[in-house]
């Protein structure tokens, strides 16, 4: 039987995932986003402004993703699809361009399907997430690049169906994220 987290594993990644993203302002105060990663990605629309020494951006995020497995031994098959939307909110510090710090909350939604098995006879799995927390951030460098690390804690509830059997399933998750941040504007950048 397809167990609760394999229709999230085949369409989304885990452990270690490469990623790579891109930003660019389409207002003074109002930048989209790419983010892909694995069998995954994420687009973003973001709004941001000063607020005393503080910059604050409120963001609106579409992510998906699908992934087919090859054939095992049995000629059993795997796929899975993944969709949801994030509302991240998000206040920065920065000192002369070279540390830069963050906090901030985030809230998700996440619809996820798959099946595993033989074709003919595979076990169907879906369910809906929904997942809130915050993550706090710290970057390094100079003024064009920074060394970003962050850490992330959000408690999610998933209900569902694995084949016929219903299910329900609540946790808390820890990922971090280290990234290298390169700037490649002509003028000083205004957010983050």
């Amino acid at each position: 039987e397809l167990a609760a987290g394999d229709a999230r594993s085949l369409a989304g990644p885990s452990g270690i995932a490469p990623a790579a993203g891109v930003r660019g302002g389409v207002a003074e105060d109002v930048d989209v986003g790419l983010v892909v990663s694995s069998a995954s990605g994420r687009a973003e629309l973001r709004w941001g402004g000063r607020v005393g020494p503080l910059r604050a951006h409120v963001g609106l995020a579409g992510f998906g993703g699908y992934a087919v497995t090859g054939l095992d031994e049995n000629g059993a098959q795997g796929s899975g699809w993944r969709a949801g939307a994030l509302v991240p909110l998000t206040l920065a510090f920065d000192v002369a361009g070279s540390l830069e710090a963050w906090l901030g909350a985030r809230v998700a939604l996440e619809r996820v399907e798959g099946a595993l098995g033989p074709p003919s006879r595979g076990v169907r799995s879906a369910a809906w997430g929904l997942r809130g927390g915050g993550v706090v951030g710290l970057a390094l460098g100079f003024r064009r690049v920074h060394v970003l690390a962050e850490l992330a804690i959000d408690g999610e509830h998933w209900s569902g169906q694995n084949g016929a059997s219903p299910f329900e399933r609540a946790g808390v998750a820890l990922p971090p994220a280290f990234a290298l941040r390169v700037r490649f504007s002509p003028h000083p950048p205004r957010g983050a």
